[in-house]
This record gives C-alpha cells, structure tokens and sequence, in this order.
C-alpha cells in the first residue's frame, strides 16, 4: 500500500467567511468542550486562519494580532486530526507571518496538555509561546 505525507497548508480567512462560519456551526459542540467562552462575534477579532490537509478543512485558529504578538481566541482541530500535527504545523507556521509571541488563556483541562506538548509555558491562567 502506498503512503502520502500530510501536507497541510494556512490560508487567511475572514471570521464572517462561508468556510469560517460552517466550521464553526458543525463543530459547535465541540468546541464549546475546549473553548466554552467562544464568542465569533468578538468586535477585536482581527486574526483568521484556516488549516487544510490536502484539500480538507481541519482546522481553525481566530483571534487578535497586536504587532509581533498573537492572543489566541480558539485554536480548533476536528476530531480525525488530533494526533498534534496540525498544531506543530500551525505554530512552527506563525513566526513566517512576523509574529514572536503567542497567548492563551487556558480554558480547560482538556487544552492543557495540548498547549505543553506545544512549547506553551503556563504564566498564571495563561499560556506563553514565544518563537
């Protein structure tokens, strides 16, 4: 049997895109277990992302660039996808668009782990990456 490599790809998006709010509504019980203050119609969202694998949506990341810096609001991965690819992808990606400094605030006890496996460090309820 033959083999493909992943290959994921980020494309900009808008949080009010088709693709955007589809994701979001198949996916929003789901992502209120990870992200339950989620709220997509935040006035300071300026930061959207789309994750593919080949030519599949699997994931999402929205939230607020500042300069160099990035505040995470949701940094989503469908179900089939949570093996840590798509986040490894995701966060080795950002520092290509000039950013240094990554936030989020922990949630959940589920996110926990992922945001460590991540090389976020724990500074009180929030999570610090920096590139």
């Amino acid at each position: 049997m033959l083999r493909y490599k992943e290959e994921f790809h980020i494309v900009e998006a808008k949080i009010d895109d088709g693709s955007v709010q589809f994701l979001l509504n198949q996916n929003k019980d789901d992502i209120s277990v990870f992200f339950p203050d989620f709220n997509a119609e935040s006035q300071d969202i300026n930061y959207t992302r789309l994750i593919y694998c080949q030519s599949k949506i699997v994931g999402l990341c929205i939230g607020k660039r500042e300069g160099n810096a990035l505040t995470i609001y949701l940094d989503y991965t469908i179900k089939e996808y949570r093996d840590f690819s798509v986040g490894k992808y995701l966060f080795a990606s950002i520092p290509n668009e000039g950013i240094s400094t990554i936030e989020l605030k922990e949630k959940t006890k589920h996110h926990y782990l992922y945001l460590q496996k991540m090389g976020f460090v724990r500074d009180g309820d929030r999570f610090i990456k920096r590139m």
